[in-house]
């Protein structure tokens, strides 16, 4: 069963973009377009539903916008994060928590998923650092919080500083943040826009490919019927042509 407001979120969606699949593709639901065609039927008949809804979010307790931040730092993928923990609605939504909460995204995978040596490593250069967590978060793109985490699950401390510095880590650029919803509604439409002039420009190239068919097709049947006509006065005139000669041939009845 869906909430009332997952049916005006659908809804909503589907009227801005026009189509079942976009709206499927960006929800995640529903399975059925029959589905949205009947919320759709009922709102409309209730008087419930307007072109100028807006998106209603709940609020969440600072114990959830935690959780999810924590998770996040476990996964660095907030997708998965959304999607494992079901909240909250909106990617944009986390990625406002995240960076409130000073935790910078990166933009690759494997920048992200760090390795326990080297989550060691980075854990004992901070120590030989002198600087402050976050000053020396910035280095590998990662939050001060994470490495409060790091010191606690590996149980390091400052006799674990890091002496040399030849092997260091590589960190990649600063991820930009994530579209919202309207960004993607936006670009969607501009892509269904894009497909409906192609189709447009296909079925005008092929009413005039038709067009020259039916035009080659008249020409040849004109051709055909001229040679017919052609091919029976030849007929005629060769027939006439023999009369000729059989007369001139045949002894005339006149002569003594």
């Amino acid at each position: 069963m869906f909430t009332e407001e997952e049916k005006l979120k659908a809804i909503n969606l589907y009227k801005q973009t026009g189509s079942f699949a976009v709206t499927k593709r960006m929800l995640g639901y529903p399975n059925n377009p029959d589905s949205i065609r009947s919320w759709l039927r009922d709102f409309e008949k209730k008087g419930c539903f307007s072109n100028t809804y807006k998106r209603i979010e709940r609020n969440y307790s600072k114990e959830e916008i935690d959780f999810a931040c924590e998770y996040y730092l476990e996964c660095k993928n907030i997708e998965k994060t959304i999607t494992d923990i079901g909240f909250p609605e909106t990617r944009m939504t986390l990625w406002r928590w995240l960076k409130r909460k000073g935790i910078i995204l990166t933009k690759k995978k494997e920048t992200l998923d760090y390795n326990d040596e080297e989550k060691k490593y980075i854990i004992r250069e901070y120590f030989s650092s002198n600087q402050s967590k976050t000053e020396f978060a910035k280095k590998y793109k990662i939050s001060s919080p994470l490495i409060t985490n790091w010191i606690k699950k590996f149980g390091l401390t400052k006799e674990d500083a890091v002496v040399g510095k030849d092997d260091e880590l590589i960190v990649d650029d600063i991820a930009t943040p994530p579209r919202s919803d309207q960004e993607e509604i936006d670009e969607l439409k501009r892509e269904i826009a894009k497909l409906r002039a192609e189709k447009v420009a296909a079925s005008r190239k092929t009413k005039e490919a038709e067009a020259e068919l039916k035009l080659l097709k008249s020409k040849l049947a004109e051709a055909k019927l001229e040679y017919d006509i052609l091919e029976k006065a030849a007929e005629k005139l060769m027939a006439l042509i023999s009369i000729l000669l059989k007369t001139e041939k045949r002894p005339s009845l006149l002569m003594p």
